[in-house]
């Protein structure tokens, strides 16, 4: 809250007008206040009542830097001077500014009793800005209800003394304990209402917080683009008004809880982590428990439950220590969820009892305690967990209490809050035995995410949200997996899988602006390049690396923020999986779509004439031999033909692929079929399906985000037009494109310096069928940066997803192209996956890095039996079995490929 106290009385020495005037640039020229208020202090001729003023402005000053505790002492030095002049009503209006600085440093006692001090010496419309004051102490106390009675008292004052300025303040506030209370409409009117009298008053700074406010109240509401969009804008105003640091971390630490909201995680801790920082060394201790607080939320988000705990505990000790006993239950609330075994009970091994009884009640209790200060939504959380537990332990008493609690809510709050509703509600059915209910009530939960979820358009953020529904899905997925039925089975998987593909009109608002970033970044990637070839030993060559590096870095922010503004398409929702046209389209060959509930894998088959529902065992002794085989794969590639190492990484990888064929193949049973669609899985989603011994047997597999998706796109190809592309620098590349174009009479080739970003989109958008042999680069920690290597610099994610129009076949001859990060809901982020997004029907790419020079005849096979008008997925097959007789570096590299997407025969490429 800004102070709104200014002196009463005209000043009437030149020391006194020269104090008043810096006290009036405080906030909007602070560095001359500064300047100027210390000269009136050091000019010994000044009067008492000069150094008043000049105190006042200077603790004024001092707290709207972050110098919590410098300016404790300067406030009490004014007041003093006030005492000391017998000016009872300013000494009044310091200690309301006083108030405010006490707050901050987490004294609300001391906060209150100042304002208690000074109201009987106001009336009017001071009387009401202090008011206003305790209300907002009030508010950051948790006591909600009764800041919104003193606003309400204080309103009337200011109006009738005209205090506009303070009426729209107080009509900020008040929005913010609105939306705490649950009331978004009153708040928006509130936000609305103060942000016009900002601007009738030309008061930009002010106008400034209320579309913060409003951003905010966006966020609240789960609308992220809008909030993301006004955040940006009050971020822009607050710049540019050279705003205090405290305005801007309020910013921060409400677009922190907004990454939280989106699932972004990790960029929610690392500003929540800086928050702190700058908190501690300020001495803002109201600052510095809600950015602990915030930190723990972020390392919950991301599994550091130890670390999550120990957060949790430092803001509510700091939150205990400066008298806000509501903000210390909702950190208790974060450290409850950190302590608690969420696992379903019937997954966890045996667990002792009297533990759980134990974590039970405390998990009560601490719903109580939230509920009693305010924080309904999160006491429904803490319900919610409860009534789990209690069903796991018999206790269907206690699981009906509070799941019937916690469900109360499903059409209020934002999406994440109701869909946790409709999970207290379907838990609630289960404990009822109602299982129809209870698959009911998952359904629900789910379209309130998937509505949510469409309203996005940046699919990074279509992807992380749709860890909101992941609980949801996973008890929908253990309701299935009991019933022992494979099409309950598939349907719940396909429920929540892949669903940030749906299809949607993308929004193009952003386009140029982006464009011209990635253009900038792309020039600034070669400086880098250039810069980190050159001799290094140099103190300003190193200082110019580091110049470069924080440039890409802004700019890679930059485009992420502009992305992330897209609106979404609602009509986008994921679609329901139809089983029949599914067969239909499956024809003769098999589908296999894994599942996975705690350590147990289990794969639903629909083959031509039956469903079957298999355990494959534990997913932990899975994922050990997928690693072997990983590892395998790469030796036999780092090892040229004839090495003395070769015939033993040879057998290492014939006994890791016969092990995982013999673990997640051969126990399904498909049988001879023409084909295999396979839709993987957590960490099989890297898996090199092609290695293994039945599957290349099979010459025809094709890997699919999901069996909802593959039957959504299985449609015929629409043209023949090939584009080859090949990238620069790399001779082996430039063979390949060379080699494939000898088969076919026109292609459109470019290579060497005609091979740019630009001239790849233009043709891209251009042709059927791509073949694309570059560098390729997989960037684990932001998936949309991962690229091509093109003549003029990296071809990203971010680059495809603006073009005018995609292939119907993508062959992406690059090192981890066909790689992706998966998430929750396994949804995938890679530059595979992502031209899937963008309609492309199928794409071949390695999941690993393969070398450049054993590329090239697996290129050549693969487009000899696209030629002859075998589907992708066959095409590949055939050229996975021709690299067999090649010898093990080509056999491991053609092993690496995937056929991802759908499988539907392409033309006679031949025709060219």
């Amino acid at each position: 809250m800004t102070d709104l106290s200014t002196p009463s009385h005209p000043p009437a020495t030149d020391a006194e007008r020269r104090a008043r005037s810096a006290f009036d640039l405080v906030h909007s020229d602070p560095s001359r206040a500064g300047h100027d208020l210390r000269e009136v202090l050091a000019d010994p001729s000044s009067s008492e009542r000069a150094h008043m003023l000049a105190q006042w402005g200077l603790g004024r000053l001092l707290h709207d830097q972050g110098a919590i505790a410098d300016a404790g002492p300067v406030y009490a030095e004014a007041v003093r001077l006030a005492d000391a002049v017998a000016e009872p009503v300013e000494e009044a209006l310091i200690r309301v500014s006083w108030s405010l600085c006490l707050q901050a440093a987490g004294d609300s006692e001391g906060a209150l009793a100042q304002l208690d001090l000074a109201e009987p010496a106001l009336d009017g419309a001071p009387l009401g800005r202090l008011l206003m004051q305790r209300g907002f102490v009030f508010m950051f106390s948790g006591a909600v209800d009764a800041a919104v009675d003193e606003y309400d008292e204080a309103l009337p004052l200011l109006r009738a003394g005209g205090d506009r300025l303070a009426q729209a303040r107080l009509l900020g506030n008040r929005g913010i304990a609105r939306l705490q209370l649950g009331d978004s409409t009153g708040a928006r009117h509130d936000f609305i209402a103060a942000q016009r009298i900002a601007d009738e008053l030309g008061q930009h700074l002010l106008s400034a917080v209320a579309l913060h406010n409003l951003g905010y109240l966006s966020g609240r509401l789960g609308q992220l683009p809008e909030a993301l969009r006004t955040f940006d804008l009050a971020r822009e105003r607050y710049s540019s008004l050279g705003s205090p640091g405290r305005l801007l971390a309020a910013l921060d630490t409400d677009q922190c809880e907004l990454h939280l909201a989106a699932g972004l995680a990790a960029e929610a801790r690392d500003v929540a982590a800086r928050l702190v920082n700058d908190a501690d060394r300020a001495g803002n201790q109201l600052q510095l428990a809600e950015s602990h607080l915030l930190l723990a939320r972020a390392q919950l988000l991301l599994g550091d439950r130890a670390t999550a705990l120990d957060e949790s505990r430092r803001a509510a000790d700091v939150f205990r220590t400066t008298g806000r006993p509501a903000w210390a239950a909702l950190a208790t609330y974060v450290g409850v969820l950190a302590t608690a075994d969420d696992t379903p009970t019937d997954e966890a091994p045996a667990a002792d009892r009297r533990s759980r009884s134990r974590q039970l009640s405390s998990l009560r209790r601490a719903a109580a305690t939230l509920e009693q200060v305010g924080w309904v939504t999160e006491a429904a959380e803490v319900r919610v967990l409860a009534g789990r537990l209690a069903i796991g332990l018999g206790r269907l008493d206690i699981a009906r209490e509070e799941l019937a609690t916690a469900a109360r809510r499903r059409h209020r709050g934002s999406p994440t809050q109701r869909a946790e509703a409709w999970h207290a509600s379907a838990l609630l059915n289960v404990a009822d035995g109602d299982l129809a209910a209870a698959k009911r009530a998952i359904s629900n939960g789910l379209r309130v995410i998937d509505r949510h979820r469409a309203t996005l358009g940046a699919r990074e953020l279509r992807v992380r949200v749709s860890a909101h529904g992941e609980t949801l899905a996973r008890l929908g997925l253990r309701l299935a997996l009991r019933s022992g039925r494979p099409p309950d089975v598939l349907a719940a998987a396909e429920r929540w899988r892949a669903g940030a593909l749906a299809p949607r009109s993308p929004d193009r608002s952003a386009d140029e602006d982006v464009a011209t970033d990635l253009a900038e970044l792309r020039r600034l990637d070669g400086v880098m390049r250039v810069a980190v070839l050159e001799d290094a030993t140099s103190g300003d060559h190193r200082a110019e690396v580091t110049r470069t590096k924080g440039s890409i870095e802004a700019l890679e922010r930059s485009i992420t923020r502009r992305t992330r503004l897209a609106i979404g398409d609602p009509r986008a929702v994921s679609g329901r999986l139809d089983v029949r046209q599914l067969r239909r389209q499956l024809g003769p060959r098999a589908l296999v779509e894994f599942v996975q509930t705690g350590d147990s894998l289990h794969a639903v088959v629909v083959t031509p004439r039956r469903s079957s529902l298999v355990d494959l065992g534990s997913v932990g002794v899975i994922g050990q031999a997928h690693d072997h085989l990983l590892f395998a794969i790469r030796r036999l590639m780092s090892l040229p033909d004839g090495h003395p190492l070769a015939e033993a990484a040879m057998r290492s990888f014939e006994v890791s692929r016969q092990e995982l064929d013999d673990r997640l193949v051969v126990p399904l049973g498909v049988g001879p079929v023409a084909g295999v669609v396979i839709v993987p899985t957590g960490r099989l989603h890297s898996m090199p399906w092609g290695a293994l011994n039945t599957l290349q047997r099979c010459r025809d597999v094709t890997i699919t985000p999901s069996a909802t998706w593959w039957v959504r796109q299985a449609e015929e190809p629409p043209g023949r037009r090939l584009l080859l592309v090949g990238g620069a620098g790399l001779p082996a590349a430039e063979r390949e494109i060379a080699a494939v174009g000898e088969m076919y009479p026109s292609p459109r080739t470019l290579t060497g310096d005609d091979a740019t970003c630009d001239a790849v989109l233009a043709s891209i958008a251009e042709a059927d069928v791509a073949h694309l042999a570059t560098h390729g680069t997989f960037r684990a920690d932001n998936p949309m940066f991962s690229s091509l290597e093109l003549a003029d610099g990296p071809l990203m994610i971010h680059d495809l997803e603006h073009a005018a129009a995609v292939p119907w076949l993508v062959v992406l001859a690059a090192c981890h192209a066909g790689r992706s990060g998966w998430y929750a809901g396994d949804e995938l982020l890679g530059t595979a996956t992502s031209l899937l997004s963008l309609g492309v029907g199928s794409v071949i790419a390695p999941v690993l890095a393969v070398p450049d020079d054993s590329v090239g005849r697996l290129a050549v096979d693969l487009h000899r039996a696209l030629r002859a008008g075998a589907p992708p997925s066959a095409a590949l097959g055939s050229a996975v079995a021709a690299a067999a007789d090649a010898g093990p570096k080509a056999l491991a590299a053609a092993a690496a490929f995937q056929c991802i997407g759908t499988d539907v025969s392409s033309p006679a490429l031949d025709a060219l």
